[in-house]
């Protein structure tokens, strides 16, 4: 377990066990929003924590008097293994139980996003009709282009990803910034960009930001990137960046790369979405 609470042996005599094997996502808005990475299973019982575990996993539940078992949903924070947090806008999972002492219970959870999500998104991104996110910064040598996905099992509707890279002989900045500023964002909630990603080489990702009064736009980050050769589901938390700027800031997702001239560099991007509450 993540964590959990300590239970006796002569507890666990009187205890039943409720198991968690699998877990799925259900979105109806669109085919891409059901590509999620759900790590961990935080359990309560009324209300009271018992744990945080990855899954599959079976626990006892030893105070029989508490029914009410609620599910929340783990990601790792900034893709880091150590940063494990309930993301905050997966939908909680509540279930009723009567209770039989010995006897195993079984949950398969669906989980869905929380009714409050700011709908539409703030900004949403699947590069199947066009591409909102451009490279404003671009230098001589840098290629935006569409591409297909060749893996079938991926979502229906899943056909096409961003893919910006360089194969000449000089230095390149591979930037694209999502395009205009982004709609008001509310710096006191919690606010994640999700994305899946593919590259060769580091990459950094997070806002650039415009003070009141000024016309630059100044990076701000903390994410950075190893290299990844198969498609990685990525939830990168903005709330430092957020906290950072000035009020009445102006603000644009980015992503860097940078081609030191010597090898062919890229970076893949697909299902790029700002998630906050209403």
């Amino acid at each position: 377990p993540l964590y959990s609470s300590a239970a006796s042996d002569v507890y666990k005599r009187q205890a039943v066990y409720l198991t968690v094997d699998s877990v799925s996502f259900n979105q109806a808005l669109s085919p891409s929003l059901t590509d999620q990475r759900i790590e961990d299973i935080y359990v309560y019982a009324d209300g009271r924590l018992l744990g945080g575990y990855q899954i599959p996993f079976t626990i006892p539940i030893t105070d029989l008097s508490k029914r009410r078992i609620s599910l929340l949903a783990g990601i790792y924070a900034d893709g880091i293994r150590d940063a494990r947090v309930q993301y905050p806008f997966f939908a909680t999972i509540d279930s009723t139980f009567t209770w039989e002492v010995g006897k195993q219970y079984k949950m398969r959870p669906v989980f869905k996003y929380v009714s409050f999500l700011s709908s539409p998104l703030k900004f949403s991104e699947n590069f199947e009709r066009s591409i909102s996110l451009l490279d404003t910064f671009e230098s001589a040598g840098a290629n935006i282009r569409l591409k297909r996905h060749t893996n079938s099992t991926l979502p229906a509707g899943e056909t096409t990803f961003l893919e910006v890279a360089s194969d000449t002989n000089v230095a390149v900045l591979l930037q694209v910034a999502s395009e205009g500023e982004l709609p008001n964002i509310d710096r006191s909630r919690p606010t994640y960009l999700e994305f899946q990603f593919q590259s060769n080489f580091d990459m950094i990702v997070g806002l650039l930001v415009k003070q009141p009064g000024s016309e630059q736009w100044i990076p701000s980050y903390n994410l950075f990137l190893r290299p990844a050769a198969n498609w990685r589901k990525v939830y990168c938390t903005l709330d430092d960046e957020l906290a950072a700027a000035p009020a009445g800031s102006k603000y644009k997702i980015f992503f860097r790369s940078a081609h030191g001239g010597t090898d062919s560099t890229y970076y893949r991007l697909d299902n790029v979405r700002l998630m906050t509450y209403n």
